[in-house]
């Protein structure tokens, strides 16, 4: 037991679906253990530690849904004082609904690029890249093949930062890092190298029948099912309040509202060679916009408080009841990682909203 907590709310808009495979079964999640010391180094002078928080490529407290799918990687091009360029990409890990990383392992490669790879536990994803590779090997795309047979098409893959402040890309040149949002630059100076957080999302989904799933949830507004009926899905994360329109009973639509609120991270871990999240440089915006509200069709909601850690404080459950949660620092075993501490759950209170 580390203390840590996740919340799994699940929404009432999961309609069957043709073939029975590809159930969308939507819901909001939120997870716990996301913040890590990590090292800055200067060009110049010695490295610092400082805390950020990491959560997964879809936030924190967010939308998804058991089809959405992804996979990250590292890129990088290096341009040598004679104008040669080389491109390699590496590190590819799958994420799931929930946000969590799955350990993968290529199992065929060409050119020195991995091009399919599997997951290492008993998960039983294939992920296979896709798209013409450029002249360097680097596949601009991906498709992800699951237990059943269904075949998760991905988007080209994307910069994208990992963790607030974190940029997607950095150039370094004469020592210099410099943070950017793009991939290459066109013509890149000679001795320059990018390297890039990127990722691919799912953008349809289509079992061993044909029938398919048109998703998108972290870019999109829509998604079609299987039956062709159009989805409405907030984008993460959710500005202010929006109500997003359900099929319902007798041809009627159904509102489901979503409220979030901007929440200033501030951390006191108290480590004295780490510096604080709000008093550090090295990782932008020291606030985040997350789900506090979700309104359903018969007006109850479930509603959810935070602390400065950006951890759930109180859950208030639609028909009145509440969990309440307090955190604590505790020390974390020392297994090859430079984050000595952690929030954890130290009591948690259950009301039924009744009982005095």
């Amino acid at each position: 037991m580390n203390g840590g907590l996740t919340l799994h709310i699940p929404l009432p808009y999961s309609y069957p679906q043709r073939g029975g495979k590809l159930n969308v079964d939507p819901f909001v999640i939120a997870n716990s253990k996301v913040w890590q010391v990590q090292t800055h180094y200067p060009p110049s002078g010695a490295p610092s530690n400082y805390w950020n928080v990491n959560y997964s490529p879809w936030g924190n407290t967010y939308l998804t849904d058991a089809l959405h799918l992804g996979i990250t990687r590292s890129f990088e091009s290096i341009v040598d004082f004679y104008g040669n360029t080389t491109e390699s990409v590496s590190h590819y890990a799958f994420i799931g609904p929930s946000g969590e990383s799955h350990p993968i392992s290529a199992i065929s490669t060409s050119n020195g690029q991995e091009i399919v790879l599997e997951s290492s536990n008993v998960t039983g994803y294939r992920i296979e890249l896709a798209g013409t590779p450029d002249s360097y090997g680097v596949y601009p795309s991906a498709r992800i093949i699951d237990r059943n047979g269904n075949v998760y098409t991905l988007g080209a893959f994307v910069p994208h930062s990992p963790a607030p402040g974190v940029p997607k890309c950095t150039v370094t040149r004469d020592g210099v890092v410099t943070p950017t949002d793009i991939a290459t630059e066109d013509p890149e100076p000679y001795g320059t190298t990018t390297d890039c957080n990127e990722l691919a999302t799912v953008t349809s989904v289509a079992d061993s029948n044909g029938n398919t799933v048109y998703e998108n949830v972290f870019y999109a507004s829509t998604s079609t099912d299987t039956e062709g009926r159009p989805i409405s899905v907030p984008q993460s994360p959710v500005d202010a309040c929006a109500a997003y329109n359900y099929p319902g009973p007798s041809n009627s639509t159904q509102p489901i509202t979503y409220c979030s609120t901007t929440i200033s991270l501030q951390t006191n871990f108290g480590l004295s060679d780490v510096t604080e999240f709000q008093n550090s440089n090295n990782n932008g915006s020291h606030s985040t916009s997350i789900i506090s509200s979700i309104t359903l069709p018969d007006q109850t909601s479930w509603n959810i408080s935070y602390d400065n850690y950006g951890e759930i404080t109180q859950v208030t459950l639609p028909l009145g009841g509440s969990i309440s949660y307090q955190w604590t620092t505790i020390p974390l075993p020392q297994c090859n990682t430079q984050t000595p501490v952690s929030r954890a759950v130290s009591t948690r209170t259950i009301s039924d909203g009744k009982t005095a």
